[in-house]
């Protein structure tokens, strides 16, 4: 297919650049927002530790010059103030609450975002009155343990410098996490301002297009390459939002205040090129951009959405995915139709696969009846068992391959692996062999 020339292509490219940036430093916005949390709450750690180290040291410099008598009380004194010490941490954390904003704990130390209802509050809060403990029932179970010794005047000696080496210690870690923090808060900064950048030139490419093609967009189709560059543009945004919603927690955008329903603005600022798509016959380009785009870089599986970002978006990748699923049933696609359903998974919405399932084309065919119209038996079964669905033999011409290329085509079919080695295994006996 010959590559347009058209005038949109030049914008479209650049629109597909600035959202890749975005994209891009949105999700190091993210890196540096987690590791300013976790350096938030080291330094927190160290200064409760330095602040009860502080009191012991005191204590015991105290207990030197009294008499033996009077030193009993000391471990009860020390696990007295150290109480209060604990109360402190949780009143000055909840008050902090009260005024700033508050990450949500996600898994393996890192954040799942900010905390803005009240269960969200609670549960950040919860988490950190579970640090102050932690930390705190450490700082006692050590204080005891030191104690014992106390009763007799070497033995404070002996505390009193070990203290004076823990105060050392810790004062070190202290100030290299404190390093830590602030360059991190600065790159997270920096990040947010590379973002924030990148937006607004996407904002103001979009505003150039409309200027130029008009706001509702083509009457008639657009180049592949044009839908394409558009296609990606729009993934990108919808990505972030979908995934990387740490990345986005307190950042502002020109024309996105924050607690302004932030989300919605953003893809009402993608609107024009949604009409561009649709009336240029660009939704199924829209929906395979989202089934090879729209992942977020992570080695494992993508974590769950935002649920504010899929409610937005919904509507739109509704229209987008079941073009492609009407594709996998026209063209006896089932690879193609099982990521369409997988996609919907991911996103823990298997209403919205029923949905595209149910969804019939101009014709008045659903995807399934599409894919029995070119008798793709096992596409048209795979959409309508799925996610129960389970071939028992191999489809299409699969018995033609060689066996060693079977591997490699299994997941063609959505058939399981198996299946392939119980087929490859008994191809390769004799024919008249025993089984």
């Amino acid at each position: 297919m010959e590559v347009s020339n058209s005038p949109n292509l030049d914008l479209a490219e650049k629109c597909k650049a600035a959202a890749f940036q975005y994209r891009s430093a949105i999700a190091k916005r993210s890196e540096h927002v987690n590791a300013t949390d976790r350096f938030y709450r080291d330094l927190m750690c160290y200064q409760w530790r330095l602040e009860a180290i502080d009191m012991l040291s005191k204590e015991v410099s105290s207990a030197l010059g009294m008499d033996p008598s009077q030193r009993s009380s000391l471990s009860q004194t020390c696990l007295k103030k150290l109480s209060e010490q604990r109360k402190t941490a949780i009143e000055g954390l909840a008050e902090r609450a009260g005024s700033y904003a508050m990450v949500l704990p996600g898994k393996k130390g890192r954040t799942a975002g900010i905390a803005n209802t009240s269960e969200e509050k609670e549960l950040a809060m919860a988490s950190w009155r579970g640090l102050v403990e932690d930390t705190y029932g450490e700082l006692e179970v050590d204080g005891q343990a030191l104690l014992r010794q106390a009763s007799e005047l070497q033995g404070l000696e002996q505390i009193s410098s070990i203290l004076s080496r823990r105060q050392q210690f810790w004062t070190a870690q202290l100030e290299e996490v404190w390093d830590a923090w602030h360059q991190c808060t600065s790159a997270m900064y920096a990040a947010g301002e590379e973002a924030a950048g990148a937006w607004e030139e996407l904002v103001q490419l979009i505003s150039t297009i409309s200027g130029v093609h008009g706001a509702r967009g083509a009457a008639r189709a657009l180049p592949w390459d044009v839908l394409e560059a558009l296609s990606s543009c729009v993934v990108a945004v919808i990505g972030v939002d979908l995934w990387d919603p740490v990345g986005l927690c307190g950042w502002e955008a020109p024309g996105i205040p924050r607690h302004k329903r932030p989300v919605e603005a953003r893809r009402n600022a993608l609107r024009p090129i949604l009409s561009w798509i649709r009336r240029g016959n660009g939704l199924e380009s829209l929906g395979i951009a989202l089934l090879e785009e729209a992942w977020p870089d992570c080695p494992n599986a993508p974590p769950p959405p935002a649920a504010a970002a899929l409610e937005a978006y919904r509507g739109i990748m509704r229209e987008a995915l079941v073009r492609v699923l009407w594709k996998a049933g026209k063209d006896g696609e089932p690879r193609l139709a099982l990521e369409v359903l997988e996609f919907c998974a991911d996103l823990d919405d298997l209403d919205l696969a029923d949905d595209l399932r149910a969804l019939r084309n101009s014709s008045g065919k659903t995807a399934d009846e599409l894919a029995l119209a070119v008798g793709s038996n096992e596409t048209a079964a795979l959409i309508l068992e799925w996610p129960d669905h389970e071939p028992l033999q191999i489809p299409f011409e699969a018995s033609k391959l060689e066996p060693t290329k079977i591997f490699e085509n299994y997941a063609l079919t959505g058939w399981k692996l198996e299946s392939a080695y119980e087929w490859l295994r008994d191809s390769m006996l004799p024919s008249q062999g025993a089984r």
